[in-house]
């Protein structure tokens, strides 16, 4: 089991690419529902990246990792979600970058808060409109 940093909001660009895969399988196993939680990460050793697969039922997560070297100063961790299906009268599949920045604890949570945040439905009313039916629920009841 890797060892997680006392700061958790500094920059990991001591890690190997193999240290690396190894934290992010620690901070998988955090949340995964999954008793294989490497079975959704990958390491791509030929490309000096990890990627880390997340789906849902309309969206792909795809959370790539960098080790430093000397084209990126400092280790990478970002995420990009990908629609699975196109929209009616489209034939792309849309995508959107989420978090990006430096291969951190404190990035890899604001990457999950982004999935789920991604992944919430706007309410059909308004928050005014809302408001104003508590109200009047409130005075009818």
């Amino acid at each position: 089991m890797a060892v997680a940093p006392s700061d958790e909001k500094s920059e990991r660009n001591d890690l190997t690419l193999q240290g690396m895969y190894d934290v992010m399988k620690d901070w998988l196993r955090e949340f995964s529902w999954s008793p294989d939680p490497e079975s959704l990460i990958y390491l791509d050793e030929d490309k000096n990246r990890i990627r880390c697969y997340i789906y849902s039922y309309v969206n792909e997560y795809s959370i790539v990792a960098l080790s430093a070297s000397s084209e990126n100063k400092s280790a990478y961790l970002g995420c990009v979600a990908l629609s699975r299906k196109p929209r009616p009268g489209e034939w792309w599949a849309r995508g959107r970058d989420l978090i990006d920045g430096e291969f951190s604890k404190e990035n890899w949570d604001k990457i999950l808060r982004a999935i789920v945040f991604y992944e919430a439905l706007d309410p059909a009313l308004s928050a005014e409109d809302r408001t104003l039916r508590r109200q009047k629920r409130a005075h009818t009841g």
